[in-house]
């Protein structure tokens, strides 16, 4: 019988954290975030990788459909100009994205298993004018942890770009 678990982080600027970076992670891949200047390297890790997509909404920009460009956009949305010093900077309690990780029922075969969280995704996050990367991970280790990781635009995604935070 199948067992349900989802977990939903905010990825938050002002908390250290990095879109960018756990984008890297969740697709076991090189990274650099253009804000912070950091980069991020997890490819050594990429055996687990069952499917991988970038989910937009309808009219959104070709361009973003990579991850790494995706992620640094969204990133640089939440940068300001401190009036001040004139110096570039978060603003205050910047969050970029929505990290949810959903448990699949290992009861469905792999192609099911895309199907749903594809569908998922679709249904809840880009046909409602937000981003998603979509990424499945097959167990490891003899366990028998089937999960999808979503990285979630905090903010709609249109033709001009990402505008304002999506509320809904």
């Amino acid at each position: 019988m199948a067992i349900g678990f989802a977990r939903v982080e905010i990825v938050s600027a002002g908390g250290g954290s990095s879109a960018v970076g756990l984008s890297a992670y969740i697709t076991r891949t090189i990274r650099e975030d253009l804000a912070t200047g950091e980069s991020y390297n997890f490819a050594r890790k990429a055996g687990d990788i069952v499917h991988y997509a970038v989910l937009l909404p309808p009219g959104a920009p070709d361009r973003l459909r990579t991850g790494e460009r995706l992620w640094n956009e969204a990133t640089a949305r939440e940068l300001t100009t401190d009036r001040k010093s004139g110096e570039v900077r978060f603003k205050k309690n910047a969050q970029i994205a929505k990290h949810v990780v959903i448990a699949l029922p290992k009861e469905l075969a792999e192609a099911e298993m895309v199907a749903l969280a594809t569908r998922f995704a679709r249904e809840s996050f880009s046909d409602q004018g937000v981003a998603v990367e979509l990424v499945i991970h097959k167990p490891e280790g003899g366990s028998e942890n089937w999960h999808a990781h979503l990285l979630v635009s905090t903010r709609g995604l249109s033709a001009a770009g990402f505008g304002t935070k999506a509320r809904h």
